[in-house]
């Protein structure tokens, strides 16, 4: 099972309480998968931003939903100690939106898109992992997302754009290393 997290409202957090207490956010979260989620079977990762990835191999996706839901409402509990007294009370933050327009943007909440992949023995690099998504698009065996709202689809994009990026990263890396080994 691979998970991709984005977090809902970071922006607007990031922009009023500043990035050191974003990045406080992003460590809650990071030891709470931690706790979480441990295992020799388990893969975690930053993507960048406020965007994360879980690799829980072996597990059934109707397990690795429950540990995910118990992990999201977790840190959406956690995380409303960042907040001072007065946001906590209304239930979130005035911010503003792409176009500077003043709206309310709720608490920090952590949305999950979950994608069962079946067997994925053998996978040692993101470029593995990264062609394993490849080969097994099509037949995916179930899709949802835990979130209380949102778009399913546009959160499986996501995963499969990360991803692409990883692996994008991972085949330049190896270039550069090939070129460094011929000089």
């Amino acid at each position: 099972v691979l998970a991709y997290v984005d977090f809902d409202n970071f922006k607007p957090f990031n922009d009023t309480y500043g990035f050191r207490q974003g990045d406080r956010a992003l460590l809650l979260f990071s030891e709470l998968m931690r706790k979480e989620l441990t295992g020799e079977k388990t893969l975690l990762g930053h993507i960048g931003g406020d965007d994360l990835f879980i690799g829980l191999s072996g597990a059934d996706l109707s397990e690795a939903a429950d540990r995910i839901i118990r992990l999201t409402e977790t840190f959406r509990r956690d995380v409303e100690s960042f907040y001072d007294a007065e946001a906590r009370r209304r239930g979130g933050i005035l911010g503003h939106d792409r176009d500077g327009e003043s709206r309310f943007y709720p608490l920090l909440t952590a949305s999950v898109a979950l994608v069962g992949v079946g067997k994925m023995r053998g996978l040692r690099s993101a470029d593995d992992l990264a062609g394993h998504f490849d080969r097994h698009r099509a037949g995916l065996r179930r899709i949802f997302a835990v979130r209380h709202r949102g778009d399913r689809g546009r959160k499986v994009r996501q995963i499969f754009r990360a991803l692409a990026q990883v692996r994008a990263r991972h085949t330049e890396r190896r270039r550069a290393e090939r070129l460094a080994e011929r000089d």
